[in-house]
């Protein structure tokens, strides 16, 4: 427990220091001050459980003291000492929060009993604050869990699902699932901003309650219901424009809004409008698209074939891998226009570059490179090809070759297992079939005629 001591007296204050160090107790001393507003300066460095202080200090005494902490928030225990016998200065330090009242000159008992009751005192608290904690995180969880098995469809059963919305606490009149897909350029300190600032806008300007039940990094997705005044959710569109047009570190966020629902049967088809009208909007390049407003209907979120639907069976039957990758292909679908598509393309083959040119002399695989930046193998490889003409296994063989005639121009003294060994080929005798069915000749020919 840190202890700070306050008296306008050192030898009182070291004296107290003294006593409390010698008790044999587990207690700090973090400080001592000579009035009030020293003790709030060392505060603003040091956490302090309990404050002994004196009352009569120059500059601030200690009831202001007293006064000051609790009106910003202080959470710990006060004690008082003082030497004034008066009933009217331990009447206002009980009213300001102080827990003891002890005349100088103390009795070391006296004091140490007095720690020992304020150390019992702030247990207490700190358990009950836990226990509180620990209830709200279990009701958000508990929330979070029967909506995301709403959303999935894995309870249908409306009694079923009436009993569990009244068991976490969620009074259900109408819900919408709003899902919002993470910029490119947007870094992840960012996004956790976002989404936090997103939640609080709905939550606020809609005036309803809402829960983040997220699947995968890359997407938001937040459930928001109304339990009390019919039809509140019908402001969310106007609400999440007013914050997207608000926002300047990330201003290319594109949300999808589901159709609001008030029949437990709906729920189910909330998650797939809602991230079919994500990929609308970042089609589109607007900011928010709800379902009812888009160029779709219901048959379009029952297509085995699209994305969306595939990202929604991998969520459902829990793959995470595949889940993973559905996202990143879903993403780069649903650029905006096709310059930015291209360019990310190049991006993405840049960074696969990159990684051949360290590891060309490893076993290196495309399939290896797709789980490594969260990319469908068999999509990669076509980008590959598409973006610089020739399949990734070429790339790779022509860029050892390059290195390789290298090594036999620069060092005569490398025996061709060596070279074979230092490009990635543990067999010579492969190395060289390669080496002679693109260069035209074999190792050792090419350099006896360099």
């Amino acid at each position: 427990m840190n202890i700070l001591v306050v008296d306008d007296e050192y030898i009182v204050c070291k004296g107290i220091e003294t006593i409390i160090l010698r008790s044999g107790h587990d207690w700090n001393v973090v400080g001592k001050a000579g009035n009030g507003l020293e003790a709030l300066r060392l505060m603003e460095k040091e956490p302090v459980d309990l404050i002994v202080t004196d009352i009569r200090m120059p500059e601030m005494n200690g009831l202001e003291l007293i006064e000051r902490l609790f009106q910003e928030g202080y959470s710990g225990e006060v004690m008082i000492l003082s030497s004034y016998a008066d009933f009217e200065y331990a009447r206002k330090a009980v009213q300001c929060g102080a827990v003891n009242y002890l005349l100088k000159p103390v009795d070391p008992d006296e004091l140490i009993n007095t720690i020992q009751q304020a150390e019992q005192s702030i247990s207490e608290r700190n358990l009950r604050h836990s226990e509180r904690e620990q209830l709200t995180k279990n009701k958000q969880l508990m929330s979070k869990m029967l909506l995301t098995q709403l959303l999935l469809g894995y309870e249908t059963n409306e009694t079923k699902i009436r009993r569990g919305l009244e068991q976490a606490g969620i009074p259900l009149k109408e819900l919408v699932v709003i899902t919002a897909g993470r910029p490119e350029q947007l870094s992840s300190e960012c996004w956790e901003r976002c989404k936090l600032q997103l939640l609080a806008a709905i939550r606020s300007g809609c005036g309803c309650m809402a829960e983040d039940v997220s699947f995968v990094e890359r997407y938001l997705v937040l459930a928001a219901w109304s339990g009390e005044t019919p039809h509140r959710l019908a402001s969310a569109v106007s609400c999440l424009e007013r914050w997207a047009g608000s926002q300047t570190e990330s201003p290319h966020v594109r949300m999808g809004l589901s159709d609001v629902c008030r029949s437990m049967s709906d729920i189910p088809l909330l998650l797939a409008q809602s991230i079919c009208s994500q990929n609308e909007a970042a089609k589109t390049s607007r900011s928010v698209v709800q379902f009812g407003d888009a160029a779709m209907n219901d048959a379009v979120i029952h297509d085995p074939t699209l994305p969306e639907q595939k990202l929604l069976q991998a969520l459902k039957s829990g793959y995470a891998d595949e889940v993973r990758l559905l996202t990143q292909e879903l993403a780069l679908y649903s650029e905006p226009a096709q310059q930015a598509s291209k360019l990310k393309g190049r991006k993405i083959i840049e960074q696969v570059k990159q990684l051949v040119f360290k590891r060309y002399a490893s076993d290196i695989q495309i399939r290896d490179i797709a789980d490594e930046i969260y990319m469908n193998a068999s999509y990669l490889s076509d980008l590959f090809k598409q973006t610089t003409g020739m399949t990734f296994t070429d790339f790779v063989i022509e860029y050892r070759l390059q290195v390789a005639k290298s090594l036999l121009l620069d060092d005569p003294q490398l025996k061709l297992y060596q070279v074979a060994d230092k490009v990635g080929y543990k067999n010579p005798k492969h190395f060289s079939q390669i080496f002679k069915k693109h260069v035209g000749m074999l190792p050792a020919e090419f350099r006896e005629i360099r």
